[in-house]
């Protein structure tokens, strides 16, 4: 759900080499990935965040704005769901790590990625798989409503733009 300024500052951050085209296709290859939302039949997804990730400025405050107003139009699609755990919540489960889940309609198991800064990782252990939907369950309770979290990505979004003035 990034733009390519906000994919391309994250990208620039984490490369260790000035490796232009990298950077490039790193950016190309997640925005390529949002096509699918425009699909005749797309996914659901569903995303929980931290109210943190809204205020770390990545790149600018124009990137930032940007980033945010694209995240609220996404939260508006109706197979997409954006939660915000605010800050007030303090320390929670999901702080230990990002992770993707993967389900599928044919009630195949399911599958988790994991994310860490050198690599990421995939399993279908059904152990596992389990155990990471229970902690995507938690924090979903944590988190604000659909609505409520849109109104609070939007008034951070209007912080960054009076940064702009």
């Amino acid at each position: 759900l990034q733009t390519p300024e906000y994919a391309r500052a994250l990208s620039q951050a984490w490369q260790t080499t000035q490796d232009d085209d990298a950077v490039e296709q790193l950016v190309a290859a997640r925005i390529d990935r949002q096509r699918i939302f425009g699909r005749l039949n797309p996914p659901s997804f569903w995303a929980v965040i931290d109210e943190g990730v809204l205020r770390r400025c990545i790149g600018s405050a124009k990137i930032m704005q940007d980033q945010l107003v694209h995240l609220a139009e996404m939260a508006e699609h109706p197979n997409i769901k954006i939660h915000v755990i605010p800050a007030e919540v303090g320390a929670h489960i999901g702080l230990l790590g990002a992770f993707a889940i993967a389900g599928f309609a044919d009630d195949a198991p399911g599958i988790v990625y994991f994310e860490s800064p050198d690599q990421g990782e995939t399993t279908r252990d059904s152990a596992t798989v389990a155990k990471i939907i229970l902690t995507f369950d938690t924090l979903r309770s944590e988190a604000l409503p659909r609505g409520a979290s849109r109104d609070l990505i939007m008034r951070v979004a209007e912080e960054y733009g009076r940064d702009l003035a």
